[in-house]
C-alpha cells in the first residue's frame, strides 16, 4: 500500500508532465495543419470544377437549342423559324434563353451608337417582340408581321434584367430568305443574317 502511495505521489509531482494527450500536442499540430490545408484546397477544387461544369451544360444546351432552331442555317420564313421555336419549347431545359436574328445593317447601327445585344434583349418585351425596332421582322402566313423572336423561360426562371445573373452568348450567321415586292411582282432574297442567342 505504501509502495502504490509513494507511485502515485511519484507521477503527480513529476516536472514536465502534462498528461497522455499533452504529451503528444506538439506531434498533433502538423497533422491538424495539414488536413485543414487538404480540406480547404479539395473545397475551392470543387468549386471550380462545380462553376466549370454548369458553363459546360449551358454551352451544350446552347449547341441543342441552336441546331433545332436554325437547322442548316437558311430560314426559310418566320412561320419556319416560329414553328421551330414553339416545338423545341415543348422540351423542358434547366435554363433560360432568348434567340433573335438581326439584319447586318442593325447590327452596324447598333455599334455604332454603342448598344450590346445583351442590352436590347433586357429592353424587349417578350411578350410583344415587334416592338423592338432591332430584330428582324417578317409578314407570316396571317399577314401580320412577326419578329424573328424566340423566348424561353423555365419555372421558377428568373427574367434577364436580373443583372447578377452569368450570361452565356452565341452567334450564329444566318441566311433569311425573304420576299421582296419589285416592280409588281414577288421575288425570293436571301438576306444574310445574325442569329444571337443568349441563356442564364
Amino acid at each position: 500500500m505504501i509502495l502504490l502511495k509513494k507511485r502515485f505521489e511519484f507521477g503527480i509531482n513529476k516536472k514536465g508532465f502534462i498528461g497522455s494527450i499533452g504529451d503528444d500536442l506538439p506531434s498533433l499540430m502538423p497533422i491538424i495543419v495539414a488536413l485543414l490545408l487538404f480540406f480547404t484546397i479539395f473545397s475551392i477544387t470543387l468549386s471550380s470544377y462545380t462553376e466549370k461544369n454548369v458553363l459546360l451544360k449551358k454551352n451544350i444546351s446552347l449547341m441543342n437549342i441552336s441546331r433545332e432552331i436554325k437547322g442548316d442555317s437558311l430560314i426559310t420564313s418566320v412561320d419556319a423559324f416560329s414553328n421551330n421555336c414553339n416545338r423545341i419549347k415543348f422540351n423542358q431545359y434547366s435554363e433560360n434563353f432568348m434567340i433573335a436574328i438581326y439584319s447586318n445593317e442593325t447590327i452596324t447601327k447598333m455599334f455604332a451608337n454603342g448598344k450590346s445585344f445583351l442590352d436590347d434583349f433586357k429592353e424587349v418585351d417578350a411578350e410583344n417582340p415587334e416592338s423592338s425596332d432591332n430584330f428582324l421582322t417578317a409578314i407570316n402566313n396571317k399577314g401580320d408581321e412577326e419578329a424573328y423572336f424566340c423566348y424561353y423561360q423555365k419555372i421558377g426562371g428568373k427574367q434577364i434584367t436580373n443583372n447578377k445573373i452569368n450570361y452565356v452568348t452565341r452567334f450564329y450567321p444566318v441566311a433569311v430568305q425573304t420576299k421582296v415586292d419589285i416592280a409588281g411582282k414577288e421575288y425570293l432574297i436571301i438576306l444574310p443574317g445574325l442569329m444571337v442567342m443568349v441563356i442564364w
